[in-house]
């Protein structure tokens, strides 16, 4: 692995460890969708922007979304192609802690038919014993953001 990756270390560590049909999610400490693009590309999945793919579809009428609206659409992904999903908590966060708490616990039991990777900026913290297989990374590991992905990513 190249050196400027070895950031992802501990995510592809932790895909090796587990079965191809569990999530594995990554809670990383800060918002950075660069990242999330580079680990999509470096584990060959296919990256998924909720928010843009589904939530901006639904106008003023995303915050009131059901949680299951993440499933439904996270079921169709998942089934066509190895995906990491971005922006589940875009609107994970219109949703109560239990709501999150029983999704995340759905999410770690399903068996799904592709590898599944989900990077959590926000409710990392929030995952408990029953919670999908889980990788933090460490902030002082991450790469440096250029201007430009500063830019493009705010």
């Amino acid at each position: 692995m190249d050196t400027s990756m070895t950031w992802l270390r501990p995510v592809t560590e932790a895909l090796d460890g587990l079965p191809q049909g569990r999530c594995l999610v990554v809670d990383v400490p800060v918002y950075r969708p660069d990242l999330a693009r580079q680990m999509a590309v470096s584990l060959d999945l296919v990256f998924h922007d909720f928010r843009e793919e589904y939530l901006k579809q639904q106008g003023k009428d995303a915050e009131r979304a059901p949680i299951e609206a993440l499933d439904t659409w996270l079921t169709a992904c998942v089934g066509d192609e190895p995906t990491l999903l971005h922006n589940a908590e875009a609107l994970l966060a219109c949703h109560g802690q239990e709501q999150r708490a029983a999704w995340f616990t759905a999410l770690a039991r399903r068996d799904w038919p592709n590898r599944l990777v989900v990077p959590l900026y926000l409710f990392g913290g929030e995952l408990g014993e029953q919670a999908p297989a889980r990788v933090v990374l460490d902030y002082a590991a991450l790469p440096e953001q250029g201007l430009v992905s500063r830019l493009l990513n705010a």
